[in-house]
């Protein structure tokens, strides 16, 4: 006879596994350095998605382009070439003619309605009381200082023939407004007349 124990079967019962994310099963652990990395990229990637899923025009500091001040366009190559700013005007400088030039006037649009606004704040500040307007008017008389400053110290930094080949590039660009501004007066004449002898023609 077999007088060895017997073992009884013990039921299974279900138990409940740890939770485990997706990534941790795409991914082998990793240190943490490079854990950081994956962060790091993940938000770049993030913060490169428009809102509207167009293809998203990155904001160009101090981009070197046709219509750029060419005191900006000297001034700013000491910032332009941060290292923050490479991609951004390496980008800028990927895009086709076609994407280039409305990018231009967009932000060439927006710069102006900026001034435009900034101007009429510091009227209203001139001529009101209210801490709110006169708060804005400081925050822009500051700015502009800033601007100034930093223009000034690299003027100061630049060679007599820098100097000189600014000074042409900015009597160039002066001379280029000032055409631009009384061709677009004649044009409003132009239209002006037009319309009185629209007006003319439907009295008689």
């Amino acid at each position: 006879m077999d007088h060895s124990p017997q073992h009884t079967l013990q039921p299974v019962t279900e138990f409940e596994l740890p939770e485990v994310e997706a990534s941790d099963l795409r991914q082998p652990p990793t240190s943490g350095s490079s854990k950081k990395k994956r962060i790091d990229a993940a938000k770049e990637r993030y913060r490169q998605i428009p809102e509207d899923g167009t293809e998203q025009m990155v904001p160009d500091p101090e981009p070197v382009h046709e219509t750029q001040s060419a005191e900006d366009e000297t001034l700013s190559g000491t910032k332009s070439n941060n290292e923050s700013s490479r991609p951004q005007k390496r980008k800028y400088l990927d895009m086709n003619p076609e994407k280039r030039l409305l990018y231009n006037q967009r932000r060439n649009e927006v710069l102006k309605n900026r001034r435009r606004k900034n101007n009429e704040i510091l009227l209203q500040a001139a001529s009101e009381a209210d801490p709110v307007i006169i708060a804005e008017a400081e925050k822009i008389r500051a700015q502009k200082k800033r601007r100034c400053d930093y223009q000034n110290s690299a003027r100061a930094n630049l060679t007599q023939e820098q100097k000189k080949e600014l000074n042409k590039k900015v009597a160039v660009q002066r001379q280029k407004r000032k055409l631009k501004k009384a061709k677009e007066s004649k044009e409003k004449e132009t239209d002006v007349d037009d319309d009185d002898v629209d007006h003319a023609g439907r009295e008689e």
